[in-house]
């Protein structure tokens, strides 16, 4: 996010994160790239967000561009370690699998 959305830059303080996927799969778009998969794992002990998975991967595929089948989201925890298990914040991990055209 920092090389296109630098968090220092007042111009994307409580913008929708939607507004930037969208500006980066423009850019992708813009050189050739589409996507073909993408895998994610949100690590965050609450809230439980295992009932909105299904609802999380239908608002994401229109906005990249595939089918929800191609989106995998799975939830864990860190049983109760580091700022994440202590519910201080979240961490996410993502891998996209791109092809170019």
């Amino acid at each position: 996010i920092g090389k296109y959305f630098p968090s220092d830059d007042e111009k994307w303080k409580g913008c929708s994160s939607d507004r930037f996927l969208i500006d980066i799969i423009q850019e992708l778009k813009r050189n050739n790239y589409e996507i073909i998969n993408i895998d994610t794992t949100i690590i965050l002990r609450k809230p439980i967000i295992g009932p909105y998975i299904d609802k999380i991967k239908k608002n994401l595929a229109p906005l990249m561009d595939i089918k929800e089948n191609h989106i995998s989201v799975k939830a864990t925890t860190t049983d109760g370690l580091g700022f994440v298990g202590k519910s201080e914040g979240w961490s996410a991990l993502a891998i996209a699998t791109l092809i170019k055209k």
